[in-house]
């Protein structure tokens, strides 16, 4: 009965998000009902360039390039320009203070729709030849992800945007740590090079949108022809959660924020929904913080592992005496954190970039009593952080030193007698959302009188930065900040709460 009134729970959740997003200033925008045509299959790289799945003759680089020059040029000429598109960037859709530009492409700007003022201040001032729907439509099949990105010193000191605005870009073909500069266009169309925040201009940078995925919204299939089911991870087709799928499905191509032809989706949300109303996960109350949901515990006023059901065991596993978490039982916390030098804080960051979105996994093994195989449980914290959160810098943004961050992730209650003697904490920086992929981590565990190697795996697409981990041991200082860990790029606190 408990199960069935939270799946309810969070049917009427999914519909009053779906609702509230139809209402949305960004859903608001009409979308065409033509249907682009997409060219399935991955993205290639021919001769050093980077090409979208969609069939355009430009590399995403090159279309970059154009629309760098475009872009610059139109906002020297047109101030409402610059308007929409601080004004989109405040909005901050997925957190960041960047625009989609799919999403405005078609907005009405002083002269037209912003695709046309731009292939208009594109053919005035450069001589090259270019499709007459460029900014229309060839510029998505090139790079359908592009992004115009604003930093958010220009939130926090609106003055600057006064300044004449030079547009740079990065390159599809870089790593961006490798990157030493970046090639823009000042207000004149004027090739420059871009290596930091100045005064004499405000800087704007185009990039790919690495947190968001686009379906056709005929089709229900990716921008590389993955089907709608990989994206959202639901199971096959003979599971009970058949007819949600169906449902949720007929909800998106109806209701959720679109743009254009494609529908937007925040794919880590709707991992975290489904989840919930398929596999029960919804973060049950937990009344003896024994890491074991009441609806599964037998004993749910006692603390108990989940090998005798959340009930105490027979005495017959003593914790050391003298260690912090003998002596209370509350649950353990990953207190605070910080980049351990400014290098390490560069290796994860580059000019066009808003929060930072830190993440760490926390691993703990318990030994099955009937099978004798070690068993892991691996909890996932993230959390987004401002640069000026994580560094202490100079206006303009380069890193002078590293600031501490404290988050309180809660992770689980440490029972020495379940649990051994080791917990894992492993650190990353997300660039991609894309839990399909993942990294596989290995450690040696002490479970009493044995010392047991483990692997495990946590979601970890290619385009996140890894930044170690550390093995975290029972007796170590708990109370107060607890003890300080450092990963080689991370030094973070663990301790008991408080």
């Amino acid at each position: 009965m408990k199960t069935n009134l939270i799946k309810l729970t969070m049917l009427l959740a999914l519909g009053l998000f779906v609702w509230s997003c139809d209402h949305d200033e960004l859903s608001d925008q009409t979308s065409q009902d033509e249907e682009i045509l997409l060219k399935r299959g991955n993205e290639s790289n021919e001769g050093g360039s980077v090409y979208s799945a969609l069939g355009s003759k430009y590399s995403k680089s090159a279309a970059r390039n154009i629309f760098s020059k475009a872009m610059a040029t139109a906002i020297a000429s047109n101030p409402s320009v610059k308007e929409l598109l601080v004004k989109e960037a405040g909005k901050k859709f997925n957190g960041d203070y960047e625009i989609l530009y799919l999403m405005v492409k078609d907005a009405e700007v002083k002269g037209g729709k912003l695709s046309d003022v731009l292939q208009k201040s594109y053919m005035q001032n450069f001589r090259e030849e270019i499709p007459r729907d460029f900014f229309s439509e060839e510029v998505l099949k090139a790079d359908p992800y592009m992004t115009i990105y604003i930093d958010e010193i220009y939130f926090r000191s609106p003055e600057l945007l006064s300044n004449p605005v030079t547009v740079a870009f990065e390159a599809a073909e870089i790593d961006d740590t490798k990157i030493e500069f970046y090639k823009g266009y000042n207000s004149k169309g004027q090739e420059v090079k871009v290596t930091e925040y100045t005064r004499e201009d405000a800087i704007f940078g185009i990039k790919e949108n690495e947190r968001i995925v686009l379906v056709n919204k005929k089709t229900l299939r990716t921008i590389n022809g993955n089907s709608i089911n990989s994206i959202l991870f639901f199971p096959p087709p003979t599971d009970p959660c058949d007819d949600l799928l169906n449902a949720i499905v007929a909800l998106f191509t109806t209701a959720v924020i679109t743009g254009n032809d494609f529908l937007i989706i925040q794919v880590m949300e709707l991992n975290e929904l489904y989840q919930c109303i398929c596999l029960g996960d919804c973060d049950d109350p937990d009344t003896d913080g024994d890491g074991i949901p009441d609806n599964e515990d037998d004993c749910p006023n006692e603390v108990g592992p989940a090998s005798n059901n959340g009930c105490p065991e027979a005495p017959g596993c003593v914790a050391p005496a003298g260690c912090d978490r003998t002596n209370r039982n509350d649950k353990d916390e990953i207190y605070k954190f910080k980049f351990s030098s400014c290098d390490a804080y560069q290796s994860t960051t580059n000019l066009f970039e808003g929060d930072r979105e830190m993440r760490a996994s926390v691993t703990y093994a318990s030994l099955n009593t009937l099978t004798g195989v070690a068993e892991t449980s691996t909890i996932l914290k993230a959390g987004s952080f401002s640069k000026n959160t994580l560094r202490d810098a100079n206006f303009w943004g380069t890193c002078q030193s590293t600031n501490w961050v404290t988050v309180n992730w809660e992770t689980f209650t440490w029972d020495y007698c379940t649990y051994g003697e080791q917990a894992y904490v492993y650190w990353y920086e997300e660039d991609n959302p894309d839990t399909t992929a993942s990294l596989s981590l290995g450690v040696t565990f002490t479970l009493g009188p044995v010392s047991i190697p483990i692997s495990f795996t946590i979601p970890f697409a290619n385009e996140n930065d890894p930044l170690g981990g550390s093995l975290v041991q029972y007796c170590d200082e708990a109370d107060g900040s607890g003890y300080q860990y450092n990963t080689g790029n991370i030094n973070f606190y663990y301790r008991m709460e408080p």
